[in-house]
């Protein structure tokens, strides 16, 4: 298992573009109590469909393995499951701003399915191409870059908004040798098996934005709770969401990944255990760091 990185402090982004950093998050207070309904929510529904597609129907072609369902496009590339759990799941990190695939949307929106590291052929004058948890999965992030650089208009802009899975705290109350500080650690190794860099999450992307051709690069970090021990409201709900994802994620990246490191299901299983006692313990005040990274093309 690799060996997790210093985790006590937020990490200063770097590059042209300078990161704005957020404030420390002030915790929630004992003497202060929470709504009873304050997460009751609904947000995301995985009912709906795709409206149009541009690849062949091979992509909705499945394999099963474990009791959960992977896609068999490009075989074994991406070793996350794609069923309905883990849609579920996806749509429940982006509620914030609509599920995957909404049943209404306006009259001049299409979603097309395809992967975006082939050849783009659809348009040339896009205002803005936003990219969300993508950095850690390209394999071909210059290709990307260039690509959005072609096909966006002058003036138009490129957003990456990636988290880091690495666990911060700023009030000592997480220990050296966190248990989702060695999880994460060990994601990286195991992810690394299947191409992909979860440290990229942090990655300073300016230079790479720059290199592009964009201008005018710059990044904002925020923090995101883990839990729901902030004292704010948002924050809190936003640390549900956090913690719900993180557990629902464990089944998916205990599977292949986590096999391919050569941990047995009953490793697995007693791991798994000790991530959902710690990511329920409120008195440990983590979080994580979201970087969003903006560029925009010369007019």
């Amino acid at each position: 298992m690799a060996t997790p990185r210093g985790h006590q402090n937020s990490p200063q982004a770097t590059g042209e573009g300078q990161a704005a950093q957020d404030t420390p998050i002030e915790p929630l207070r004992q003497d202060e109590a929470r709504e009873e309904d304050e997460f009751l929510t609904t947000g995301w529904d995985a009912t709906s469909t795709v409206a149009s597609t541009s690849l062949a129907s091979s992509v909705y072609k499945y394999e099963f393995e474990n009791g959960r369902r992977y896609h068999s496009y490009k075989h074994g590339r991406y070793p996350i499951p794609n069923d309905d759990i883990e849609q579920n799941r996806e749509d429940m990190k982006h509620a914030m701003i609509m599920e995957l695939t909404p049943t209404w949307v306006p009259p001049n929106l299409r979603f097309i399915v395809d992967d975006v590291e082939d050849e783009w052929v659809n348009g040339s004058d896009w205002d803005f191409v936003h990219c969300r948890s993508m950095a850690v999965v390209l394999r071909n992030l210059d290709k990307v870059l260039n690509q959005t650089f072609t096909h966006v208009k002058p003036g138009g802009w490129i957003e990456f908004q990636e988290s880091h899975g690495m666990p911060q705290c700023d009030d000592g109350t997480m220990k050296q040798d966190d248990v989702l500080a060695n999880f994460y650690s060990a994601c990286v190794e195991a992810m690394a098996k299947f191409g992909m860099d979860l440290d990229k999450g942090s990655a300073p992307l300016g230079a790479v934005l720059e290199a592009a051709g964009f201008t005018n690069v710059r990044c904002v970090v925020k923090k995101a709770p883990l839990g729901t021990w902030a004292r704010n409201k948002t924050l809190r709900l936003v640390g549900q969401y956090a913690k719900l994802a993180l557990l629902d994620s464990l089944s998916s990246v205990m599977g292949k990944p986590f096999a391919a490191l050569g941990y047995s299901e009953e490793e697995r299983e007693v791991w798994a255990a000790k991530i959902r006692q710690a990511a329920n313990d409120d008195s440990v005040h983590r979080y994580y760091n979201v970087y969003f990274w903006y560029g925009q093309k010369p007019e």
